[in-house]
């Protein structure tokens, strides 16, 4: 059986190209009353300024030095009518603050930033570029647009220190989780060009995971980029092409270094295999590095993200499983089931972005119990329920987290819509055995 988004069912290792210089590029949008007299012997001043305070000696001079070589750099002072900001509710989409949102709005003038330097570590040109951008930003009161990642920078961000050559993936790249109408989710990356390499995209995600998978994520962003940087700094000559995989290991250590802490920050030590290849071309768009499963995982890529995060990240199950003998928690499943047809209403009509409908169930256990767990609905069509078992069965054989499941209204125990603020609606039956 192939899966959906395989290319072929014989998977190769995968041949990036790789460039021998790479760009990285920031706006800083401020307000002036007249024409700006900022020149660039002003910029490289107020670097070296911000520099004294905020990075460490040694670092601040391999900086310094980099800032000094014009070819290497480029900055510029433009109007803000000769440039067009993205809409604001695409800023506003990737996290755009208030204070933020009122530095755009007034906004006159932008000083573009433009660094080049090689794949390798450490990266003198990504890392001036940060420094210049946030020294201006301080110094001009201004706000600061990441045009490769599409998102404002937060200003709180803008005094933070140089202490380490590694600036975290976290801080560059931007993981979007989007879903569809069935439920099920997909993240892409964008920013990815800052190291080289293609955006990278994971399908199918359950309706439940996204905002738990995309730690994951990011540690395959920290894997893909230091494998990059490290090639390239062990070789004599650069190379042009990485091949990498199909199978990679993802530890929790590349998790840690991807948001920029360390080993002993680890509360979970374990790791994952991954698979990456190529999503089949579709004309005229991006192509995306497919995030995939491991052979292990032929037939339910749902199954193989449960279990991934179980080997990383460890997972927390919606619910336990619950007792259902007693007069409170049968007053609760019929209020439950009495408010079936309007939940039903609100799921065919879509609910809020990000907001996922739980459905729990009694499954026969092999001792010829019922074990109850929550379902991640995916469809609902005539009386028939589909979706993904959230929970992680003791004694149902033939299932495990992540498997494809397909009940009844009438087999209904109880619902709940977690929302992406935290709060949950319905739930009757374990409040019932809370009380």
């Amino acid at each position: 059986m192939k899966f959906p988004f395989f290319g072929a069912r014989d998977p190769k290792p995968v041949t990036i190209k790789l460039p021998d210089i790479v760009s990285v590029g920031y706006g800083v949008y401020f307000t002036s009353n007249g024409p700006p007299a900022l020149n660039d012997l002003d910029m490289v001043e107020i670097t070296k300024a911000w520099l004294i305070k905020r990075a460490d000696p040694k670092l601040r001079e391999a900086i310094t030095e980099f800032i000094n070589a014009p070819l290497m750099r480029k900055v510029e002072v433009r109007k803000v009518s000769e440039l067009a900001l993205p809409p604001m509710q695409m800023l506003k989409a990737m996290g755009l603050g208030e204070t933020e949102e009122e530095r755009l709005r007034h906004a006159t003038h932008v000083v573009m930033i433009a660094s080049y330097d090689a794949l390798q570590y450490p990266r003198f040109g990504l890392i001036a570029a940060v420094a210049i951008a946030r020294a201006l930003a301080v110094h001009l009161d201004g706000a600061i647009f990441d045009p490769q990642c599409g998102k404002v920078l937060r200003i709180e961000t803008y005094d933070q220190a140089l202490n380490t050559a590694w600036i975290p993936v976290t801080t560059q790249i931007v993981v979007p989780h989007s879903v569809d109408s069935k439920g099920q989710g997909w993240m892409t990356t964008v920013g990815m060009e800052k190291y080289g390499l293609p955006n990278l995209e994971l399908r199918q995600i359950p309706p439940n995971l996204g905002e738990a998978i995309a730690p994951v994520m990011s540690g395959i962003i920290q894997k893909l980029v230091m494998t990059v940087m490290t090639e390239r700094h062990e070789r004599t000559a650069p190379i042009k092409d990485l091949i990498i995989g199909p199978d990679i290991e993802i530890s929790t250590r590349d998790i840690a270094l991807a948001y920029g802490k360390t080993d002993d920050s680890l509360e979970k030590e374990g790791t994952t295999q991954i698979r990456i290849g190529y999503y089949p071309d579709k004309r005229g768009q991006e192509r995306f590095l497919g995030v995939m499963p491991p052979d292990a995982f032929k037939d339910r890529p749902e199954e193989w993200m449960y279990s991934m995060l179980d080997d990383l990240v460890g997972r927390e199950d919606k619910v336990g499983h619950a007792a259902t003998d007693s007069e409170m928690m049968e007053s609760a499943h019929l209020r439950s089931v009495a408010e079936l047809p309007d939940v039903k209403r609100r799921f065919l009509g879509k609910l809020p972005v990000g907001s996922t409908l739980f459905i729990k169930h009694g499954f026969p256990t092999a001792s010829g119990d019922s074990e109850y767990m929550w379902i991640a609905v995916q469809a609902w069509t005539g009386d028939k329920i589909s979706g993904i078992l959230a929970n992680e069965p003791i004694d149902v054989p033939g299932l495990r987290a992540g498997s494809s499941v397909k009940i009844s209204e009438s087999e209904v125990f109880d619902w709940t819509i977690a929302h992406n603020d935290g709060h949950n609606e319905g739930n009757y039956t374990s409040k019932a055995v809370e009380v």
